[in-house]
């Protein structure tokens, strides 16, 4: 597992997927003295699953109906709510997760990883142990293929189960998030990235937030830090939370979001390009750093990048997305993802930009899915991503002409965590006057909205809160994004 989490790809195919955070239903005192009876031996997964659905099958059919287990969930697309998920979406590059099964379920929740039918469901297929480990003992390798820890106890895990911790969800979630990853491979670092997970500060569990019990009703925050599910911002903080008005007024048009993450992946390397081309045919890139060498580029053609300033876009949580078989133009940079047009409820949020370079069918004008190699560290194989072109749009149900080149694509990510501490948060003048970074023509200003006084202040400075925060009262106006995490899912 450790040399996944060390790849910039491998961390694509945890972002690709998504685990559950699942609540004991049981009294703790009860439920801990019911699982100390347990007894092994276990020869697999599936028989501690078994074990566990004899007192909880209720709970087990609720995360067969989540989105954690079908991969499908309601959302606003193109403007239509439609459902819509990982195993049938192509924002992440046109990837096809039906025809990478191996490589995409290498992370589903099931007990036997790589061969799931979401369709027709055993409640003991479900894989208990990834969400409710809490010895740190429960290990599963993906390489060269999903394989349990041979030395894995089950028995002993199965008889200390628990609540999920942060470390159980972020087995997959940690490049999605971008919550950092320490070098050595642990999921927590002493000092994770969002200062609500740190225990200086609210020394949150993700369940804090994303609720829902078995069922898993979390998944993002919208733009208006209200929920699609999940828990909003001023439930904890109150609609007024800043002691000047000034400040609180931002909340009208601009999301809690933008001022408090001043950068997306902290001091882990986030993705930030993807080039095909490049895959197979370059040496991984390095740059030095105080504390060591991180790789910018590796050889699958993967860009990364530490403390990624965002860019500002008007977001309500609706998207566009690239759909199956859709033209391109060839000329012009394809938007795999981003937010749905500006509306009533829309307000400025931060993205992080992923740029990559990726095939399309020259006669059908339309992007290519190839297939990935089912195992090891390259997900192209040497010939390169042309050579399986032809059997990954017959995955896809789509013709291939033989006809084929490069184009450029665009995803605008979300960056709903990497909270900062108060006193990091954006100051008024990271955003306005000269060295601002909102690109205020791009938001559909004619100019930067808080001009009156702003460059007198520039030149005298300013203090207390107002000069770390204070920003624009103006409305916005009329409707006119150690080694790698990598291609993130939504």
């Amino acid at each position: 597992m450790n040399s996944l989490c060390s790849s910039a790809v491998r961390s694509f195919l945890l972002a690709l997927s998504a685990v559950p955070l699942l609540f004991c239903a049981v009294p703790a005192a009860h439920g801990l003295q019911q699982h100390r009876e347990i007894e092994g031996p276990f020869e697999s997964v599936r028989d501690v699953s078994a074990r566990c659905i004899g007192c909880h099958r209720q709970q087990a059919n609720e995360v067969l109906a989540s989105t954690h287990w079908t991969w499908s969930r309601r959302a606003v697309i193109n403007g239509e709510a439609v459902p819509l998920g990982k195993k049938d979406s192509l924002a992440g590059f046109a990837i096809d997760v039906a025809a990478n099964a191996k490589r995409c379920t290498a992370c589903h929740i099931s007990s036997d990883r790589g061969n799931v039918d979401p369709k027709a469901p055993s409640p003991d297929a479900l894989d208990c142990l990834v969400c409710h480990d809490t010895t740190g003992r429960y290990r599963v390798f993906f390489s060269p293929a999903p394989s349990l820890d041979p030395q894995a106890d089950l028995a002993a895990i199965a008889r200390n189960v628990g609540r999920p911790n942060v470390k159980n969800c972020l087995t997959c979630h940690f490049a999605d998030c971008s919550l950092t990853a320490s070098a050595n491979g642990d999921r927590l670092p002493p000092a994770p990235a969002d200062i609500h997970l740190r225990a200086d500060g609210g020394n949150f569990t993700c369940q804090t937030c994303h609720d829902g019990g078995h069922a898993m009703a979390g998944h993002r925050n919208r733009s208006d830090d209200s929920p699609s599910a999940g828990g909003r911002c001023a439930d904890c903080h109150s609609d007024v939370p800043h002691n000047l008005e000034i400040l609180n007024n931002h909340t009208g048009s601009v999301a809690c979001r933008t001022c408090h993450i001043r950068t997306d992946g902290g001091s882990s390397p986030v993705l930030v390009g993807w080039n095909w081309i490049m895959a197979g045919r370059g040496v991984p890139v390095h740059r030095d750093t105080p504390g060591g060498r991180l790789r910018i580029r590796d050889r699958n053609g993967a860009e990364t990048s530490a403390n990624v300033e965002p860019l500002y876009l008007w977001d309500d949580g609706s998207d566009t997305v690239y759909t199956r078989g859709q033209r391109v133009q060839p000329g012009e940079i394809t938007v795999l993802q981003g937010p749905g047009p500006k509306g009533a409820r829309s307000k400025i949020a931060p993205f992080r930009i992923i740029h990559a370079t990726q095939l399309y069918d020259r006669k059908y004008r339309y992007l290519i899915s190839p297939l990935l190699n089912t195992d090891g560290p390259e997900l192209f194989p040497a010939a390169g991503p042309v050579s399986l072109a032809g059997e990954g749009m017959k995955a896809l149900v789509l013709p291939y002409s033989g006809q084929y080149d490069y184009t450029a694509t665009v995803r605008y990510k979300r960056i709903s965590h990497g909270v900062a501490p108060v006193e990091q948060a954006l100051g008024c003048l990271d955003c306005h006057g000269r060295s601002g970074r909102m690109n205020w023509a791009e938001l559909g200003f004619a100019d930067d909205p808080w001009p009156n006084g702003l460059f007198m202040q520039e030149a005298e400075g300013q203090s207390g809160e107002a000069a770390n925060n204070s920003g624009p009262t103006t409305p916005p106006p009329a409707e006119t994004e150690a080694e790698a995490s990598s291609p993130a899912g939504d």
